[in-house]
C-alpha cells in the first residue's frame, strides 16, 4: 500500500467517494447538530482545498478522510471557539483574517483503523497549516471534540 492524502480540491472524485466509505463512522451528535447540518455540506463547495482524503495510491482506494476549516485565534484560550458549531458558525457568516487551521474532524475507514492513519492526517493538516502560514502553534482540543492545528 502506498498511502497519498489530497484535497478535496485536487481530488474531487475522491472527496465523494470518501463520504461514502466514512458514512458509518460519523459521531452520533453530528448527525442531529443545527449547525454541523447547516454548514457540513459547504466545506467540500467552499473550503475544498482544507478538506483532505488519504487513499491508497496503488489501488485508488480511499482509506479515510479529515474536514478542516481556518478561522482566527489571538492565541489566548479564552479566545478558542467553543466548539465544532461555533467554528463552523464563525467561518460561513463573519470576515476575519484568518490565522489558524481548525481540525473539525478525522474519520478512517472502519477496516482501515489501528493503522496509524490517524497520525498521518494529523501530520498532514500540520502542513496544510504551514503551507497557509497559520501562526499559532500546538493542538488543542476543544470542548465538543474539536481541535485546533497549527504549526
Amino acid at each position: 500500500m502506498e498511502l497519498g492524502v489530497v484535497t478535496a480540491a485536487e481530488r474531487p472524485d475522491l472527496a465523494e467517494r470518501a463520504d461514502e466509505a466514512t458514512a458509518e463512522t460519523v459521531a452520533e451528535w453530528m448527525r442531529h447538530a443545527d449547525t454541523v447540518s447547516r454548514y457540513w455540506g459547504s466545506l467540500y463547495d467552499v473550503y475544498p482545498e482544507l478538506q483532505l482524503v488519504v487513499y491508497d495510491e496503488t489501488e485508488d482506494a480511499v482509506l479515510g478522510e479529515a474536514n478542516t476549516i481556518h478561522c482566527a485565534w489571538d492565541g489566548m484560550v479564552a479566545g478558542l471557539p467553543g466548539g465544532v458549531d461555533d467554528v463552523l458558525e464563525r467561518a460561513f457568516t463573519q470576515e476575519f483574517e484568518p490565522d489558524t487551521l481548525c481540525a473539525l474532524n478525522v474519520r478512517i475507514v472502519p477496516d482501515h483503523e489501528g493503522q496509524g492513519l490517524s497520525s498521518v492526517v494529523l501530520d498532514e493538516m500540520r502542513r496544510l497549516a504551514a503551507e497557509r502560514a497559520f501562526r499559532a502553534c500546538g493542538c488543542r482540543k476543544l470542548g465538543s471534540g474539536a481541535f485546533v492545528v497549527a504549526v
